[in-house]
């Protein structure tokens, strides 16, 4: 079984090694879709740090399975913790996307499930944790508002994805925006505000 958890934490430096290869020498990561450039352009933390972080915790977790220790967990609790600290650090992410982002980052569901996978192998303890933990979290964000009180005050809200507002007297429209430069729709939107008078 430690084999299989090994080759999982393998599978989790291959996959984040190269991400992290992709963003650092400037192109797009292994993600392509809207979802994963969303996420990636709404977090205050630039993606390669996010990918050097996740590629400690793979290459520590297949150092920590092939230490040599006895072979049940209690011997390496601090693996444990560190898988369980993960399970959070995911379960955020997943909950920022669901409840904030709104869009699914492929590349992020696929680290996510490498991680749960790890902390499924490690005993039905761990994996009760864990899912407590997910659960937790996931309840905590989808009660919070992610959105700047100046625009609660205007009666925008960001469940109606509204960052900005015009209305335009001829011809007569209301319109939002939501920007981001490499967005496609945005141009459309940014032709519209020109022939705005």
């Amino acid at each position: 079984m430690n084999w299989i958890r090994q080759l999982i934490a393998l599978a989790g430096v291959a996959v984040v090694g190269a991400q992290l290869l992709l963003v650092a020498m400037g192109g797009q990561g292994l993600c392509q879709t809207t979802g994963c450039r969303l996420v990636d352009h709404l977090t205050t933390i630039a993606p390669l740090y996010f990918n050097i972080a996740g590629l400690l915790f793979f290459v520590t977790v297949w150092w920590g399975l092939r230490g040599r220790h006895k072979p049940d967990d209690r011997s390496r609790p601090w693996l444990l913790v560190l898988l369980l600290a993960a399970m959070a650090a995911e379960a955020v992410l997943l909950g920022f996307q669901l409840f904030t982002a709104r869009s699914l980052c492929l590349y992020c569901l696929v680290v996510f499930v490498l991680v749960l996978l790890l902390n499924i192998l490690a005993g039905w303890r761990q994996l009760l944790s864990s899912l407590a933990t997910v659960a937790a979290v996931l309840v905590a964000f989808s009660a919070l508002i992610f959105v700047s009180p100046a625009l609660l005050t205007n009666g925008y809200t960001l469940a109606d994805g509204t960052y900005g507002s015009l209305r335009c007297n001829s011809p007569a429209k209301q319109l939002y925006l939501i920007f981001s430069p490499d967005c496609r729709h945005c141009d459309t939107v940014m032709a519209a505000l020109a022939n705005c008078n």
